[in-house]
């Protein structure tokens, strides 16, 4: 925050920090989901929520990440349906494979994350009946694997 002179973050989008403490990887990064309820014109909303899991993909390759873990960002209190977040995260998958090529990228491997059992039932449904992509694997435990 302080490179960012204490600027806040705004809706959409990104901001890769060291992680700290006893966390296992090496960055956090920050997306800050719209929240559906603020937006009378959903399609702002969903745009916003596209482009800022495209920048994380980016992020992530920029930051030499293999691995992205990440939770179904901005369904929870912010209240965004599940199957919006699901086809804005194809999307941005689509957008990111199409515009960095495959010896561009170090990502490989991309986990969608859930304490909720239903939620990760439902994702996995829903991604699993999407357009395919490299990424899309199966269920171990409490998460999907994409």
């Amino acid at each position: 925050m302080k490179h960012r002179q204490n600027r806040s973050l705004k809706v959409g989008e990104v901001v890769s920090v060291k992680a700290a403490g006893n966390l296992q990887c090496k960055r956090v990064l920050h997306l800050v989901g719209p929240q559906w309820k603020n937006y009378s014109h959903k399609d702002e909303a969903y745009h916003l929520l596209e482009d800022g899991l495209l920048s994380v993909l980016k992020e992530s390759n920029y930051c030499k990440a293999s691995t992205l873990a990440l939770p179904p960002v901005a369904t929870g209190i912010y209240g965004t349906p599940l199957k919006l977040f699901v086809r804005a995260m194809n999307t941005a998958l689509t957008c990111f494979e199409t515009n960095i090529s495959r010896h561009q990228r170090s990502l490989h491997y991309i986990r969608i994350l859930s304490i909720d059992q239903d939620t990760v039932n439902d994702l996995k449904t829903m991604f699993l009946s999407r357009q395919p992509h490299a990424w899309h694997g199966n269920k171990v435990g409490g998460t999907v694997y994409i």
